[in-house]
């Protein structure tokens, strides 16, 4: 939008104090249509001036401008002696001039380089991106993370549909915050996962280095330090601590597997996650457990480790796999 016309304040305070005339009123409409921030101007300046009159009864002209001298004084404008002979049209054409000028701050900050929406989407593989404040996130397979444009200048707030790791870079005086499900994740310097699958009212939190906070505004919500994980059922809106983090939670940045005595239920959920196909078992196998690292490797490979180890067999069965054995060999 070009700089606002010197002339259009004062017609917009001619109009404002109701001694426009029919041309006056006529040219304002042309200008506000001309351009969506001319009307969002307009009634930035409506407002400013409403609010310093609108507790002003039956025109007063000496309350009036009292009035106006309080809130050209808490916007840093001059103050001006009171008028004497001034009708009570004349002091609020005044008043909404110079109180229009004490905006034109609020304009150029707000109007006239509105922040535009930033997107960022992951269709069939794994995005790496760096953010202007410094942090890195990996942003899973169909997810995608939205931020607005003036990201890292007065905020560092991102929106999260799906799954992502975020390595964050600290600010003290601006807390990097992920948005996601109505429940909120704060940085306190660190590097964690947060897992919000759109078909589910879960979102789970697991941190690798540092602090987090998660809660949900208005709420005390929990601290979770390395090592920690806790999940946020949006169904009900409570925040429940998990027992454990699962270390391979984030294995798809880097295919690493990792599993330290895990339990075979929760090995099966990583490899399920990581490849893509459901992985079940026999009842009585879920507390097999099993200590191993896979670093990149196939499924057909990671399976035949498992079943080696552990004493088992495994069989395709239509989409899934199925662990199967007797007992397991720990």
């Amino acid at each position: 939008m070009q700089p606002v016309p010197e002339h259009i304040d004062e017609l917009i305070a001619c109009c404002l104090a109701g001694d426009a005339s029919a041309a006056q009123l006529e040219e304002l409409e042309q200008w506000k249509l001309a351009d969506p921030l001319h009307a969002k101007y307009y009634d930035q300046c409506a407002l400013i001036f409403s609010s310093a009159t609108a507790s002003v009864k039956d025109y007063n002209t000496d309350a009036a401008w009292k009035k106006v001298q309080g809130k050209m004084q808490d916007s840093s404008v001059k103050q001006l002696p009171v008028p004497v002979s001034f009708e009570w049209k004349q002091v609020l054409r005044i008043a909404a001039v110079l109180l229009m000028v004490a905006g034109i701050g609020w304009w150029i900050n707000n109007l006239q380089s509105p922040a535009e929406l930033v997107a960022v989407i992951s269709e069939d593989k794994v995005l790496h991106d760096t953010l202007s404040d410094g942090s890195t996130i990996d942003l899973n397979k169909k997810s995608s993370l939205s931020y607005s444009s003036d990201f890292g200048k007065k905020h560092r707030r991102v929106q999260l549909k799906g799954e992502a790791f975020f390595n964050v870079r600290h600010d003290d005086a601006l807390p990097f915050v992920v948005e996601t499900k109505g429940v909120l994740i704060k940085d306190i310097g660190t590097a964690f996962n947060v897992f919000a699958p759109e078909d589910s009212s879960i979102v789970r939190v697991s941190v690798e280095e540092g602090t987090v906070h998660f809660f949900v505004e208005g709420s005390a919500g929990v601290m979770l330090e390395k090592g920690q994980a806790a999940e946020y059922n949006s169904a009900t809106g409570v925040i429940t601590r998990l027992a454990n983090m699962n270390p391979a939670e984030s294995a798809y940045r880097n295919g690493i597997l990792r599993f330290n005595n895990a339990h075979l239920s929760e090995v099966a959920v990583a490899l399920q996650k990581l490849y893509g196909v459901p992985v079940g078992m026999e009842s009585g196998l879920e507390d097999c457990l099993i200590t191993v690292t896979f670093t990149n490797e196939s499924l057909e490979t990671v399976l035949n480790i498992i079943a080696e180890t552990l004493n088992l067999q495994y069989v395709r069965e239509e989409n899934r796999i199925l662990l199967k054995g007797s007992g397991c060999r720990n």
